[in-house]
């Protein structure tokens, strides 16, 4: 809503003067939406860009981290963002023109190593005289496949097996992989 406000005033000697100002009154706070990225998401990307935008009448200013972003009155924002391995949280808060804030807490993960993979059985150096056997191991807990000479198997507890991998007659390579 707008107000309208009209002053008169005259002296003693009868001149007058007028003035009229037009004004809203805003007790609406801000909302900040992040686009990018998800928020507990991971991602593999370094630096990362936090896009969105701010939702308001009369946005002023929107700060990351404490540092100012874009210029005033600005409503979308795209800000590259050097992480730290594992979890990180940037803190914004957009403020309109009447001195409304909005706090908001992003939190995402940066994740750019491998997952870890170690095949338990067999034993290097087994012989045996079958044509195929189960491969066992140990996995990190972040691996989400697994896979023993392109052979798939299953994951649980940190733990995998893959069934039926084919040997053939002399020496084999076992190679196990995995993805996150």
């Amino acid at each position: 809503n707008f107000y309208l406000l009209f002053v008169s005033a005259e002296n003693t000697y009868g001149s007058q003067s007028q003035a009229t100002i037009q004004f809203s009154v805003d007790k609406t706070a801000p909302q900040i939406a992040v686009t990018n990225p998800q928020d507990g998401g991971t991602t593999n990307q370094n630096p990362v860009y936090i896009t969105g935008y701010v939702l308001d009448a009369h946005p002023q200013n929107l700060t990351l981290n404490g540092q100012a972003v874009g210029y005033p009155g600005q409503s979308s924002f795209s800000v590259p963002i050097t992480l730290t391995e594992g979890s990180n949280t940037v803190a914004l808060v957009a403020t309109d023109r009447s001195g409304n804030t909005t706090s908001l807490n992003w939190q995402f993960f940066l994740k750019t190593s491998a997952p870890t993979i170690s095949i338990t059985s067999p034993n290097n150096g087994y012989i045996t005289r079958v044509s195929s056997l189960q491969v066992s191991g140990t996995i990190s807990s972040d691996a989400v496949t697994v896979a023993v000479n392109g052979n798939p198997g299953s994951i649980s507890n940190c733990e995998f097996i893959v069934d039926n991998v084919s040997l053939n007659e002399g020496s084999n390579t076992l190679t196990a992989t995995s993805s996150d």
